[in-house]
């Protein structure tokens, strides 16, 4: 299961560091889906839909883009230009209430509405910052490293539980 490639072209920056990591960040989404189908995945059964699915997702590929263009400010993983420390200073800042916020659209909102807030680029109402479910997605796989190691944090999404264990992480 090789997912498409998509490239927000009107964001894209001139600058080769943050085009390497936008495509290092794509890349990772492919990356991520071909060990999970060497790991035996299921396709047919995961939740596509699913804004838990989204946010691993978001959070495997920022890491595989950190992993493969190294040495770079810590904002560039997730904005892919300069202008990105002010998103990640706020998002360091309030993760907790991002993380409550996401719990109650995604209790109450449909898919659609919660891309849109928490992952378009077009989104970011609430807060006045576009994409922070890639940050809150982050601090996910991050914290699944942490307990499980990196080979199986990335496939994590296999196992049974995977979508409770996400769930409970956004209330910790």
């Amino acid at each position: 299961m090789i997912p498409n490639i998509n490239f927000a072209l009107e964001k894209l920056s001139p600058e080769s560091d943050f085009l390497r990591t936008i495509v290092a960040h794509e890349f990772g989404h492919v990356a991520h889906n071909i060990l999970s189908n060497r790991a035996r995945m299921n396709w047919k059964e995961l939740q596509w839909t699913n804004p838990l699915i989204w946010l691993y997702q978001e959070g495997v590929a920022t890491h595989f883009s950190r992993r493969t263009v190294k040495d770079l400010h810590p904002s560039i993983y997730f904005s892919f230009n300069e202008e990105g420390k002010q998103w990640l200073a706020f998002s360091e800042e309030n993760i907790q209430l991002m993380k409550t916020e996401f719990i109650k659209d995604l209790e109450s909102e449909h898919p659609q509405e919660i891309f849109k807030e928490w992952f378009s680029i077009n989104g970011g109402q609430r807060f006045g910052y576009n994409r922070l479910a890639y940050f809150i997605g982050d601090h996910l796989f991050q914290k699944l490293v942490h307990h499980l190691g990196e080979e199986e944090a990335i496939i994590a999404w296999k196992e049974d539980d995977f979508l409770e264990r996400a769930r409970n992480f956004l209330d910790t």
